[in-house]
């Protein structure tokens, strides 16, 4: 409260600045105290809900990535195809996965061109 004051009463003899002001504003609005954000509260059930979803929907695109591979019509389609995949499934067992669809497909593309 001490330095509220003497803040206060040497701010009327300073220069006005938008600094100052806002320095002042935060001594009277929240007294200098800083307070953490409070995180909202999501129940377990909800975060198994949610990842259970998540992951239904990663299996769901990649699936769907995997079904055109050997439905692709060029090399340049089936690569765009391939690293799509590739990238959603970095580090996972699943990019062995991709990696043979690829490799299958690739060769059926060289076999028909």
């Amino acid at each position: 409260m001490a330095r509220k004051t003497i803040v206060k009463r040497a701010s009327k003899y300073w220069p006005r600045a938008e600094r100052l002001d806002s320095a002042i504003h935060v001594i009277n609005e929240d007294e200098g105290i800083h307070t953490e954000p409070v995180m909202a509260y999501t129940t377990e059930e909800k975060i198994v809900e949610d990842e259970s979803q998540r992951q239904q929907r990663f299996e769901k695109e990649l699936a769907e990535l995997c079904d055109k591979m050997p439905l692709a019509e060029s090399m340049n389609e089936l690569k765009k195809l391939f690293q799509a995949a590739y990238k959603m499934t970095s580090g996972m067992p699943h990019q062995k996965n991709v990696q043979s669809i690829y490799a299958d497909a690739k060769n059926k593309l060289e076999i028909t061109q």
